[in-house]
Formats: C-alpha cells, sequence, structure tokens
C-alpha cells in the first residue's frame, strides 16, 4: 500500500517484514483445504500461498503525520531479539525498516 492522504493528514506504510506466516489451518482451526480451494483464484498469491495455504503477513508500522502531529503506530518485530517460536523473527539484524523511516 502506497503512501495516502485523508484531508490534511499523511498516512505512510512503513514494512518491516512481508512474507509467508503460518498455515491457514494453523492460524484458524476450522479452516480445511477443501474450504479454502474455491477461492485460491482470488486469495493467492496476494494473501495466500496456493501451495502450502500459507498465509502472507505483512508487519509494518504506519506513519501519521498532520499539519501538527506526527505519530508513529508501530506493531513491528524489530531487530536483534531472540524469537523461539517464529525463527525468522529471531536476531534479525537488517536495517531497512529505520532505512525506511
Amino acid at each position: 500500500m502506497p503512501s495516502f492522504q485523508i484531508g490534511e493528514i499523511r498516512v505512510d506504510r512503513i514494512v518491516d517484514w512481508d512474507g509467508p506466516f503460518l498455515t491457514a489451518m494453523q492460524m484458524f482451526p476450522d479452516a480445511s483445504r477443501a474450504a479454502l480451494e474455491p477461492h485460491l483464484d482470488w486469495l493467492a498469491p496476494g494473501a495466500l500461498s496456493a501451495d502450502e495455504l500459507r498465509i502472507n503477513l505483512p508487519v509494518q508500522s504506519y506513519l501519521v503525520r498532520s499539519g501538527r502531529h506526527t505519530l508513529l503506530i508501530d506493531t513491528c518485530v524489530g531487530c536483534g531479539k531472540s524469537h523461539d517460536v517464529f525463527p525468522g523473527w529471531g536476531k534479525r539484524n537488517d536495517e531497512n525498516w529505520l532505512a525506511n523511516l
């Protein structure tokens, strides 16, 4: 999603991580391949990988600016952290998010 404007407010998206996450069945226990297959034409490849049914999950921040205020809505993973549950998030050392900010 590119930057967008709402009146005098500008919103910029700053991506920290974007890629395949858990499978649909891991996130939604009642989901099944049979239930998802009829919808793969619009879910894949943007929201879901058709082969593994992994949900594509962007982790991002939003920079919201008005004439008077600047707000950072930060929901990112960050760098230099231990993360045992999702190994791809642990011990990251890239500076992409900071450079994009």
